[in-house]
């Protein structure tokens, strides 16, 4: 969403940067009427993501996943559909990975 003059803007974008340079020739605003990119306002480069929590489990790196009932929910119901939803991505999953 772009936000100017009060009003949100929806802006889609379609396909995919396979190099980071590659985004430096997105429109990211417009002054005057010329596009502004953004190698115009920000430096687009590879980078490593900082890593603020790691789950492991059995020693092995983890995927944690809460799942809250809602106050009203019937928490057996909710356990039987988690479960249900597990079964039937099961085959979408890699073999080589647990769901415990």
């Amino acid at each position: 969403m772009i936000e100017e003059n009060h009003q949100l803007e929806l802006a889609l974008i379609s396909g995919q940067a396979k190099k980071p340079e590659e985004l430096n020739s997105i429109v990211v605003a417009t002054v005057n009427n010329a596009p502004v990119l953004l190698s115009d306002v920000a430096t687009v480069g590879a980078g490593v993501e900082p890593q603020y929590t790691m789950v492991t489990a059995d020693g092995h790196r983890a995927v944690l996943v809460n799942i809250n009932r809602q106050p009203d929910a019937n928490i057996v119901a909710v356990v039987d559909e988690v479960k249900a939803e597990l079964a039937a991505i099961r085959n979408d999953i890699p073999k080589d990975v647990r769901i415990a």
